[in-house]
């Protein structure tokens, strides 16, 4: 309820998107963490309002600075129908919000099982469809332009790193990491324990945030590894919990766990769900050193130790994010796509060598310019396969129909040397 005497709520982290209806101009407001469905369509010209809404000023002055900045009135009514439809959505920062939050949250831990984010959407809803449709992409060839490495003979497979891009635009380079899985299929020993690690996009304060929860799509259930996860928390604590939320949504580790499903149909097989969070450099320049990583790392290698089947690691990553819609400040062309696939390559020489500091440091030489949002995971899965080599199996990019965007990724097996 928005009041006078006190300031106007804050507007949340929100996604905005341009849309446009009858040649009027809009934004369209969405809440990227999963608290709300509601989408909000708001005027461009009423943009500087949602600036002006700090949690600090209050309603009238909020308009008085709207009209002074812009030489437009706006009637108080149209605004506050404006606000009233930001609270109805919980995208604003309220004390509604809050508790509606953690309603959402408790609900959610108390679920054995996490239900399908992009069934129906990012694939096939039908189990059959599903099925023809994976087995499609399996079957697309090698790229012209990019020689698959062969992988060695008579040596273990560790690890995977593969995109996490949609399966429209990705759905090849996933097909052919998990060609090569399946033409090792009798290699992994039962029970194969998959240990994932995606991307946190919505962010998480610790390394790592592992999920308890069962992973269902339309091929069944595939079962989290309650004795590895016991272990996780067991060493480092609720914190790695903490924020399970983001796994809801999150589709970093629901990709990885379809194609798990359809690939080891009929194999005893458990995942450790996890998504990477916040990872900080130490002195080193790299965040080896780091003691909330280093014990991350440690507890990881111990519960792969431990284990009494095989152990496969995945880093479910994308490499670069550049063009306009990402911030940047022109179009993709050639010398884009072509700058971007010289650093790209660059940091895969360090994957092929598995060696997590010099990824780290490639990437940051330059603060991360190309917005590589699989840098955090990619690190920590590295530390994990320190002693292995990798073959670069496919590297492809994205690039939207208005070249606005461009997103790169890549596959890659790792074995024992």
């Amino acid at each position: 309820m928005v009041t006078d005497t006190l300031p106007v709520p804050p507007l949340r982290p929100v996604e905005t998107l341009q849309m446009e209806d009858q040649g009027r101009h809009y934004l369209l407001l969405r809440d990227p963490y999963g608290y709300s469905e509601k989408m909000i369509a708001i005027a461009v010209e009423a943009a500087p309002l949602l600036a002006l809404m700090d949690g600090h000023r209050t309603f009238s002055q909020i308009i008085e600075e709207f009209e002074r900045m812009t030489g437009h009135s706006v009637e108080a009514e149209e605004f506050k129908a404006m606000l009233d439809l930001l609270e109805g959505a919980y995208l604003l920062e309220t004390a509604d919000f809050q508790k509606h939050r953690v309603q959402l949250e408790d609900e959610y831990r108390e679920k054995a099982q996490r239900s399908p984010a992009l069934s129906g959407s990012g694939y096939p809803s039908d189990p059959a469809e599903l099925a023809a449709y994976l087995d499609g992409l399996l079957s697309i060839p090698a790229d012209e332009d990019m020689e698959p490495e062969e992988l060695l003979e008579n040596k273990t497979i560790r690890g995977l790193l593969l995109p996490h891009i949609d399966l429209h635009r990705g759905g090849s380079t996933y097909g052919r990491g998990y060609q090569k899985i399946l033409s090792r299929i009798d290699d992994f020993r039962d029970p194969l324990l998959v240990g994932i690690i995606g991307v946190a996009h919505q962010g998480s304060g610790y390394p790592i945030v592992a999920s308890t929860k069962d992973f269902v799509s339309p091929l069944g259930a595939l079962k989290s590894d309650r004795k590895a996860l016991d272990y996780l928390k067991e060493k480092l604590g609720d914190r790695v919990f903490q924020d399970e939320w983001v796994h809801r949504s999150e589709h970093s580790v629901e990709l990885q766990a379809v194609w798990l499903q359809h690939i080891f149909k009929g194999r005893e097989i458990t995942i450790m769900p996890m998504a990477s969070g916040i990872i900080s450099p130490g002195e080193s320049g790299t965040p080896r050193g780091n003691p909330d990583v280093e014990l991350v790392v440690k507890t990881l290698k111990e519960i792969e130790k431990q284990h009494e089947g095989s152990v496969l690691w995945v880093a479910s990553v994308d490499f670069a994010h550049v063009g306009l819609y990402f911030g940047d400040q022109g179009y993709v062309d050639d010398k884009i796509r072509t700058e971007t696939a010289r650093l790209d390559m660059e940091a895969l020489d360090a994957v092929r060598a598995s060696d997590a500091d010099v990824w780290w440091k490639s990437i940051m030489l330059d603060d991360n310019k190309r917005r590589i949002c699989g840098l955090n995971a990619t690190y920590l899965v590295l530390r994990l396969l320190e002693g292995t080599q990798s073959r670069v199996i496919d590297y492809q990019q994205a690039v939207s129909e208005k070249a606005d965007q461009m997103v790169t990724f890549a596959a890659s097996i790792f074995q024992e040397k």
